[in-house]
């Protein structure tokens, strides 16, 4: 009842700029050829110049970016519910409670030999923001020296973008740091005006310390930052994707935020699972959705690009 009562007031603001009419969104599939056909000569009221099918991680990033431009209309179609609205998702301990339920896809990986034939569980959630709705939140660049390697595969000049250099500005761009006087960092290397929230969990037990410990008294360094050109080698205690108030920072609390919800040539629409991409020759003009497998189905039209994500 408290962690209801605690993120209430979120809940409330972020349905407000949520869909789940699918009538607001597009218009009853065709049922006969004749329809289908007076579908392609009349004026489509539901007409999006980018549809975006799935409010994962990067489908929620690319709304809101695309968004920004005034004169794009995009839509998004989220096959899931929002996480701000769920507290299993929100806070940080309760993650593990989305696996199986009704927020997960159920998948399973398929039987390989070097696994003894097993099909292991393989969780997805099924949620805007995708999996940074239910993961354990750890904030991990990867080592700089695998960046430098996509880079110098070939010769090609594009491919030096691929540099820990590079993405480094991009990295620190993304990111707005929360320092905490336990763990200190040199907060030079931390991004500090980006919509992703990250810090450090207040907690360190003594188990964990006493890890650290062993690790060092075997000549595992201690490495207080693990995301900086220094790399990822040593021990240390993990930064989050988490907010100053200790509540996870997903794609959708980071990009999906009440202001960009508020902007009129965005539509965001959940419980709209995509059934079909719709084509023209070989070009992609829209796509049909429904609720459900038994619901009625639901067309957009793309003017310009349908993105898989």
């Amino acid at each position: 009842m408290a962690a209801a009562h605690l993120y209430q007031p979120a809940e409330e603001v972020i349905k407000k700029g949520l869909v789940d009419d699918l009538e607001q969104v597009g218009k009853l599939a065709a049922t006969t050829d004749a329809q289908a056909k007076q579908e392609e000569t009349d004026e489509d009221p539901f007409a999006y110049d980018f549809i975006i099918i799935g409010g994962g991680t990067s489908g929620s990033v690319l709304a809101s970016r695309l968004s920004e431009r005034p004169d794009f209309k995009v839509l998004l179609l989220e096959a899931g519910t929002s996480g701000i609205t769920l507290p299993i998702s929100r806070v940080p301990a309760a993650y593990g409670r989305i696996m199986r339920s009704q927020h997960d896809w159920h998948l399973y990986t398929t039987p390989q030999a070097g696994c003894d034939n097993r099909e292991l569980f393989w969780t997805r959630a099924k949620l805007l923001g995708g999996c940074s709705s239910s993961n354990a939140m750890m904030f991990h660049y990867g080592a700089g020296s695998d960046y430098d390697e996509w880079a110098s595969v070939t010769n090609e000049p594009e491919c030096k973008e691929w540099g820990f250099d590079q993405f480094l500005r991009y990295f620190q761009k993304f990111e707005t740091f929360h320092p905490h006087p336990d763990f200190p960092v040199d907060e030079t290397k931390r991004g500090k005006q980006g919509p992703v929230q990250t810090g450090f969990y207040g907690h360190f037990g003594n188990v964990s310390r006493a890890f650290v410990s062993a690790c060092e008294s075997i000549g595992i360094p201690f490495n207080p930052d693990l995301n900086t050109a220094q790399g990822s080698l040593g021990v240390s205690k993990i930064m989050t994707y988490i907010t100053s108030t200790f509540s996870r920072c997903s794609a959708e609390a980071a990009y999906l935020t009440p202001n960009v919800l508020a902007r009129p040539n965005l539509t965001v629409a959940t419980n709209a699972h995509v059934t079909k991409v719709l084509f023209e020759n070989k070009r992609a003009i829209g796509v049909e959705f429904a609720r459900n497998k038994d619901a009625p189905r639901y067309r957009a039209r793309a003017r310009k690009e349908v993105v898989l994500r």
